[in-house]
C-alpha cells in the first residue's frame, strides 16, 4: 500500500479474543490489561502491532477480536448438532467453560458498522451474553433430541492425547480457553446485536436443523486425498466416545477441517 497508489481508506483486521487472559472469574473488555503470554496471545499481539503501521498511511485501522463464531453452516455449532443427532454429549469439566460466542451475521454487521461510522481501534466481536458449553448444549437438547449418553471427562485426562502429540499447550490455550469477553466499545457506540443471546437458537434450529436429513457426513467433509472417512465412521460405530476424540484430533492435523 505504501509503494503503490491506492484508494484504501479503512482497513479491518480480523483478530481474536485469544489475546485475553484465560480467566473465568473476571469479565474482560477492550480496556482490560493484556497479561496473557500464551502462544496465541503473542501471535495476536504481534499481528495487531503490525497492522497498526497502516495508520501511518492515513488509513483508518479497526482491529476486530472475534470470539467463537456460531453458524448452522459449519464449525463449532455444526459439530454440537452432530453429537445431538447421535444422542451423545461429550463434555470436559462438566461443560463449565465459558464461551464468548457471536453469530456469523453479527460479525458481518459489525464490519459494516465500523466502516459506516469510520471507527478505529480495538473492538470485541462477541455477544454481550457469553454462555457456558453446557448451556449451549442444553439449549440444543431442549429444541431437538434428548441426550441419552452424557460423559464428562476431567481436563486432566482429556489433555492426554494432546500431550502425546506434543501439543499440550494447544489444549490449554485453545480447547480449554475459558473467558468472559464482552463488546463494551461496540455497545457504547450504539451497535445493536441481532443475536445477543442463545434465544436465537430457537428460530434458527427449528427452521434449519429439525430436519432429520441434517446430519454431518464425515466422509464427504474430509478432503479426498485424506480418505479417512471410512475409518472414522467405522470407529464411531463401535464406541461413541471415539467420535469426539477422533474428530478433535483430525481437526488438529487437517487444515481444511478446523473448527476452532
Amino acid at each position: 500500500l505504501k509503494e503503490n497508489k491506492n484508494t484504501v481508506k479503512h482497513f479491518i483486521s480480523s483478530s481474536a479474543t485469544g489475546i485475553y487472559a484465560n480467566n473465568y472469574k473476571e469479565i474482560q473488555d477492550e480496556f482490560s490489561e493484556i497479561k496473557n503470554q500464551s502462544f496465541l496471545a503473542n501471535v495476536v499481539t504481534k499481528w495487531e502491532k503490525k497492522v497498526d503501521e497502516l495508520s501511518k498511511l492515513n488509513i483508518i485501522v479497526s482491529k476486530v477480536r472475534i470470539g467463537i463464531v456460531l453458524s448452522v453452516d459449519g464449525g463449532f455449532l455444526e459439530k454440537q448438532i452432530l453429537f445431538n443427532n447421535l444422542r451423545f454429549r461429550p463434555l470436559i469439566n462438566k461443560g463449565k467453560q465459558n464461551i464468548s460466542w457471536i453469530h456469523i451475521d453479527d460479525v458481518v454487521r459489525i464490519f459494516y458498522f465500523l466502516v459506516e461510522n469510520s471507527l478505529e481501534g480495538v473492538y470485541n466481536a462477541t455477544s454481550p451474553n457469553f454462555s457456558t458449553n453446557l448451556e449451549l448444549t442444553d439449549k440444543i437438547e431442549n429444541l431437538r433430541k434428548k441426550y441419552l449418553i452424557n460423559i464428562s471427562t476431567p481436563s486432566l485426562f482429556a489433555s492426554i492425547p494432546f500431550k502425546i502429540l506434543r501439543i499440550g499447550d494447544f489444549f490449554k490455550e485453545v480447547v480449554m480457553f475459558n473467558s468472559k469477553v464482552i463488546p463494551k466499545k461496540l455497545v457504547d457506540k450504539g451497535f445493536v446485536f441481532k443475536f445477543e443471546s442463545l434465544i436465537w437458537l430457537v428460530s434458527i434450529l427449528r427452521q434449519f436443523v429439525l430436519s432429520e436429513n441434517f446430519c454431518f457426513n464425515f466422509t464427504s467433509a474430509i478432503p479426498a486425498k485424506y480418505r479417512l472417512g471410512t475409518l472414522i465412521n467405522s470407529i464411531a460405530s463401535i464406541a461413541p466416545w471415539s467420535i469426539h476424540l477422533v474428530v478433535l484430533l483430525f481437526d488438529l492435523v487437517t487444515p481444511t477441517f478446523v473448527s476452532l
